[in-house]
């Protein structure tokens, strides 16, 4: 879904080192407070840094990350990014590893300090790991009550699901109790119509004290920014309430069988809805092999949604070159969008329409804007995607409930519900 890392990017990244010790699970404080009477007071981080100039070490504490993963794939992901968060986010991180399906139960622990020194400075930011290896059912269901004790006290908390989230499950429920903030990202969600709506539920009656934020949302800004910038210019805005008429296309599967999750789409139309201040009909909604059919009410008529896949073939040069799509070709990403306005009874608003369409070049998207009687409008814009480590580090600084995110997964719900 995401890219992890970037080759490419040359920006300055702290230079990270860890060290590691297995503890017992009831000994985890005594093992951080060993860990650290014995780490270092300086440490040689790189080759081309002179230890002698690195500031003693800082232990920092801002915020409690819970994180929990299951599944390999899940673990890897959460593994790889850890570094990252520990660099900018100085936390006291507590990484859950479930294991349900095997017949062992067993609960194991490891601590682990994280340091990171900065290219333009010598001071040395530490924070620390705990991570907690559940195998088994029974083993999985403690890691609530065992996390609980754990936890810094007076400072926030944050759980970061990876993968498929549990709602209504225990697991779940209690740690997403325990967090002032979840995140998740519904681009991993299983792709059938209901999981969307399980977090509606979660968001609006289970877990009314938790702030919500989903990564797929957060993709979903310069998506966001360019249609709204449509509609900045006088002129143009009042073709905003004669919207008639919107198509939103995503990439589809590698084969027609390939269900692919329709998420980002999904959101993007709602948010537009809420927006524009359209409510759903209940009842009309229609499915024709890749496209869903919408019929929105709106104070002055009704608007047409539809949401379609879009088959888009692989670049041939790069596929031999390669041996895969370019990023924005994922199935489930948002390929083109398009809206249609009428004219107005008075003829002062010809009928115009707006488009967004991303290129084969990754950061290569077109908008245009055309009006009975002049000239198409185009440009050129970049639209370049952030990587899963800064959208995730992007939202450990926020806090609070993000209100358009929640009204915008109201209108999806209800979307779904049809």
């Amino acid at each position: 879904m995401d890219q992890v890392k970037d080759p490419d990017n040359n920006t300055s990244q702290p230079e990270i080192t860890m060290q590691s010790e297995k503890v017992e699970v009831g000994a985890i404080e005594q093992g951080l407070n060993k860990l650290w009477m014995h780490f270092p007071e300086t440490m040689h981080l790189a080759e081309t840094k002179d230890a002698a100039l690195i500031d003693p070490v800082m232990r920092a504490c801002v915020l409690n990350l819970l994180i929990y993963a299951e599944g390999k794939d899940e673990i890897h992901l959460a593994q790889h990014l850890i570094e990252d968060i520990a660099g900018h986010t100085p936390c006291r991180i507590i990484f859950m590893q479930g294991d349900r399906p095997t017949h062992e139960q067993t609960l194991s622990a490891e601590v682990t300090a994280h340091c990171a020194v900065s290219p333009e400075s010598s001071k040395q930011m530490c924070c620390e790991q705990i991570t907690l290896q559940a195998h088994g059912e029974v083993a999985v269901s403690q890691l609530p009550a065992t996390v609980l004790g754990l936890l810094v006290p007076d400072i926030p908390v944050t759980l970061w699901w990876v993968g498929n989230p549990t709602f209504g499950q225990n697991l779940f429920d209690d740690l997403a109790y325990a967090a002032g903030r979840t995140i998740l990202d519904s681009a991993y969600f299983d792709p059938s119509r209901t999981t969307l709506h399980k977090l509606w539920q979660a968001v609006s009656y289970r877990h009314t004290f938790t702030a919500f934020c989903d990564l797929t949302w957060s993709r979903l800004l310069p998506w966001r920014e360019l249609l709204a910038q449509f509609f900045d210019p006088p002129a143009l805005r009042p073709y905003l309430q004669r919207i008639e008429r919107v198509e939103i296309m995503y990439e589809g599967g590698e084969t027609a069988e390939q269900e692919v999750n329709p998420n980002q789409a999904l959101l993007l139309a709602s948010w537009l809805a809420a927006r524009a201040g359209w409510s759903t009909v209940t009842g009309l909604r229609e499915i024709h092999e890749n496209t869903v059919r919408y019929v929105l009410a709106k104070p002055n008529g009704w608007v047409i949604l539809l949401l379609a896949t879009r088959k888009r073939p692989r670049d041939r040069k790069q596929q031999e070159t390669h041996g895969t799509m370019s990023h924005h070709q994922t199935p489930g990403n948002i390929a083109e969008v398009h809206l249609y306005a009428t004219a107005s009874r008075d003829g002062n608003l010809p009928q115009a329409s707006f488009h967004i369409t991303q290129e084969k070049d990754d950061d290569c998207t077109t908008t245009r804007v055309e009006k009975e009687g002049a000239s198409p409008i185009s440009r050129v814009v970049r639209m370049e995607s952030m990587l899963l480590g800064e959208l995730l580090g992007a939202e450990l600084q926020r806090l609070g409930r993000d209100m358009i995110f929640e009204e915008s997964l109201n209108v999806a719900a209800h979307l779904m519900e049809q």
